[in-house]
This record gives structure tokens, C-alpha cells and sequence, in this order.
């Protein structure tokens, strides 16, 4: 999975949610689009990631513009690209989905959050439901 955000602790938050339930799910982060981008264009010898969780407001290339780019590949057009987004706006979410997001996920208020959503995660993914903790 690789994690697009330039917040630290969110990116720290679900690292620990996905060790809590023992997930298989690899954690990959890109701290910029840019970054991203690039991963995404080659990333040597790195596995492509299953899935993608994209912050939607970081400086530099915006989340609008990493999806854009991700649909615009068609290396990487049918790639899960989930929008992870502590925004609430209706506008955000009208433009996320425009642009092909697979869905829009917000952030947790909490730990508990993280873990459940690192559950679901991990089930679509995995195949397997992690235990609870």
C-alpha cells in the first residue's frame, strides 16, 4: 500500500493501527506528490503498490493532481486510489470522484479509528479479517 500524505503522525498513526492487527499489508509513504509520482513511474526496484490512500490537500502537486496523473497512465489507470482526507467538503469529494478516485475515505479522530480502518484495509486486501486487538 503506499500512503501519500505529508503528515507525519497521520502516516505514523496508521503504521501503528496496521502492526495492532497484524496486518500483511506492506506500508510504502510518499511524503509529496511529487515524490509519489515518481514511485509510482518506476520506483526501481519497488513491487507497484495493491492500493494507494492519497491526502488530498499537501503543498506542491495536490491530491487533485496525483489522481489526475494516476488515471492520465495507463500503467497505472486501474490502480485503487482511495482519497484519505481529513476535509469534509462537498466540493472535495465532487472533484475526487470527477477525477476517478475509488472512494473517499476520511481520517480518524482517533486510534481507534486507525484501527478499524486498518482492518477493513487489510481484509480487502489481504483476504483475511485481522484479529481484534
Amino acid at each position: 500500500m503506499l500512503v501519500i500524505d505529508d503528515n507525519d503522525d497521520d502516516v505514523e498513526l496508521l503504521r501503528i493501527a496496521l502492526g495492532r492487527t497484524g496486518s500483511a499489508l506492506t506500508l510504502t509513504v510518499a511524503t509529496t506528490g511529487e515524490a509519489a509520482l515518481r514511485r509510482l513511474a518506476g520506483g526501481g526496484d519497488a513491487d507497484p503498490p495493491d492500493v494507494v490512500l492519497l491526502d488530498w490537500k499537501m503543498p506542491g502537486i495536490s491530491g487533485a493532481g496525483v489522481l489526475e496523473a494516476i488515471r492520465g497512465d495507463p500503467a497505472t489507470r486501474g490502480l485503487p486510489v482511495f482519497v484519505f482526507s481529513s476535509s469534509d467538503s462537498p466540493e472535495d469529494l465532487r472533484v475526487a470522484t470527477a477525477l476517478g478516485a475509488t472512494g473517499y475515505l476520511p481520517k480518524p479522530a482517533d486510534m481507534g479509528g486507525y484501527v478499524s480502518l486498518a482492518r477493513a484495509l487489510d481484509e480487502a486486501w489481504c483476504g483475511k479479517t485481522a484479529p481484534r486487538t
